[in-house]
């Protein structure tokens, strides 16, 4: 039952969404039927987009809602914004709403980027006059003064991007909806834009995200909602759901996921082994590294894997989006590194930290500061290797160092 009480800025109970649409044809067979989430019934085929979702966010609480591609979340931010209207369940808002569903959605390429905006304030809700009135600020924040009165179809993507993103935050809602729409043009912009969604929370509003970068909830968010299938897989700390999810991504049973997210102590041989057996793609180089704050991964990770674990030498360049003032390196070290080997982390060359080697979680402080906008070389280096083969753990041949779990920076 819905609460009450008015510290909450939005409150779901039990929110189910069904679509249906006229199907051409029905699945070939009854594998296909199991395994696609469209159920058919007559000449309707049927999904279920959310199902029995609840959830509570308290006011000035930032949430990340998380999921792959169909799980949910578009639909779930479009019932927050008054869009679409739930089949079944509750669901109460506090305080005015303003949803970036779709940045650009109902531009017109040969209309202005000036006539354009002016449409997208009033459809937000703006007055004539005020729309007017908030128009220069539009194009201020925007940087686009030179093109603004080109046709839009002159417009890159980006550009136009620009645009509706300084227009939609003209108005100034108790919460904001955020879609997959942090790619808004350059990173300067980027950082632009992040800058005044600070700003926002500081000044005790309400942000939702739906976002697949888990690294934009880790930093932003308070709280994490993952959807799977259009149900709750997980609802609490960000980053107790985030290692839920990538533990799902990376091949494990949703179930699985879950109930190994509150597990603590070192790793034993014997459950990396299960957590191996799991994964199909342990040999794929990692792409981004797991940095909580304001920081930026410049160029490509050397010496680690995508599931964390490094080959005892990684090494990557990071850009401070703001100052640093320390950060953490929290790691795990696997079972049967031997007991005279110890972990460093290098600054630039220098060693800024170091600790024992001993199997477990490990957590190297750094009170290196690093100014905005310097780049910075890291590495993380252990004086030895362990085999996975030789621990028994099948189909593993790798020799690995640390695990690097996240990098926590202190601004």
């Amino acid at each position: 039952m819905i609460s009450t009480l008015t510290k909450n800025a939005v409150e779901s109970v039990g929110l189910s969404k069904r679509f249906r649409f006229h199907a051409t044809g029905r699945p070939p067979t009854l594998k296909d039927a199991v395994l696609q989430r469209v159920r058919f019934e007559g000449h309707y085929g049927v999904v279920d987009a959310l199902k029995d979702v609840s959830f509570t966010i308290e006011r000035g609480q930032t949430l990340g809602v998380i999921g792959e591609n169909g799980s949910g979340k578009t639909t779930l931010l479009r019932i927050l914004s008054g869009v679409s209207k739930p089949d079944s369940g509750q669901m109460q808002v506090q305080g005015s709403v303003a949803p970036l569903l779709s940045l650009g959605i109902g531009f017109y390429p040969d209309s202005t980027g000036r006539e354009n905006a002016l449409i997208e304030l009033l459809t937000l809700g703006l007055s004539r006059e005020e729309a007017r009135s908030q128009l220069d600020d539009v194009i201020e924040f925007s940087e686009l003064q030179e093109f603004i009165d080109a046709p839009l179809r002159t417009y890159s993507t980006g550009m136009a991007m620009r645009l509706a993103f300084a227009a939609a935050i003209r108005v100034d809602p108790e919460i904001l909806l955020i879609d997959e729409v942090f790619a808004v043009g350059d990173e300067h912009f980027a950082a632009k834009c992040t800058a005044w969604l600070d700003d926002f929370k500081a000044r005790g509003k309400t942000l939702i995200l739906a976002t697949h970068d888990t690294s934009t909830v880790a930093t932003m968010c308070d709280v994490a909602l993952w959807l799977d299938k259009g149900r709750v897989a997980a609802f609490g700390e960000r980053m107790d759901v985030i290692r839920a999810y990538s533990r799902a991504v990376s091949g494990a049973p949703v179930a699985d996921a879950i109930a190994g997210n509150g597990a603590g102590g070192a790793e034993t041989a014997s459950a990396m082994a299960e957590f191996y057996r799991a994964r199909l793609a342990g040999m794929l180089p990692l792409l981004r590294l797991p940095l909580v704050g304001y920081v930026r991964q410049v160029g490509k990770v050397k010496g680690a894997y995508e599931d964390g674990w490094t080959d005892g030498a990684l090494e990557f360049t990071i850009e401070p989006l703001r100052d640093i003032r320390s950060w953490v390196v929290n790691a795990t070290i696997p079972a049967g590194m031997p007991a005279w080997s110890e972990v460093t982390v290098e600054v630039d060359g220098k060693v800024a930290a170091w600790a024992a080697a001993s199997a477990g979680k490990i957590a190297l402080r750094c009170d290196r500061r690093l100014a905005k906008g310097q780049s910075t070389n890291v590495r993380v280096t252990s004086s030895a290797t362990v085999n996975h083969s030789d621990l028994g753990i099948s189909g593993d041949v790798r020799d690995v160092g640390p695990r690097i779990d996240e990098i926590v920076f202190d601004h």
